[in-house]
């Protein structure tokens, strides 16, 4: 009976990865998997027969990969939400996500409550990053804001070099 339950497909081309998420939900009483795809082509053809509430959606992957994916489901199935699943925790592919819908975003080495909670909170309609991709997005803001910073400080030197010149 999967009425009340969070209907979720899992798109990732390791079966190790499709296998022990598949194991860590099947504890939950309100979620069910519906289908395990390999790819964003095989994901994209299954779609047209059956959609789920949330796709846990790997980025790197052979055929179509998950960015490109992820662009197509935004395009014909924006209701469902996408939550990314991947080892991938550089800023830009993070943005990149972001800026194409991607619900909620998790890394594979993050731990089996993580992606329980992620689900939950996407399934209410919140967004969902994980905590150690906070943590390298805020650093890397901090970075930026003492670069700007400096860039500020020598412009204003350069300009008080010229005045007195």
């Amino acid at each position: 009976m999967t009425e009340n339950k969070i209907k979720i497909f899992i798109v990732d081309d390791h079966d190790l990865i499709r296998e022990g998420l598949d194991r860590i939900l099947s504890f939950e009483d309100n979620i069910s998997i519906l289908r395990e795809c390999k790819n964003g082509r095989e994901v994209l053809e299954l779609l047209e027969k059956e959609v789920p509430d949330i796709i846990l959606l790997d980025i790197n992957m052979p055929v179509l990969n998950g960015i490109d994916t992820l662009k197509e489901i935004k395009k014909r199935f924006n209701k469902i939400k996408v939550i990314m699943l991947t080892v991938e925790d550089d800023r830009r592919t993070i943005t990149e996500v972001i800026d194409i819908g991607a619900d909620g975003y998790i890394l594979k080495e993050s731990a089996g409550s993580e992606i329980v909670n992620a689900i939950k909170a996407v399934s209410n309609n919140e967004k969902y990053m994980d905590v150690a991709l906070l943590k390298i997005i805020f650093h890397d803001i901090k970075d930026n804001f003492r670069k700007e910073k400096s860039i500020i400080y020598t412009d204003k030197t350069s300009v008080i070099q010229q005045i007195i010149k």
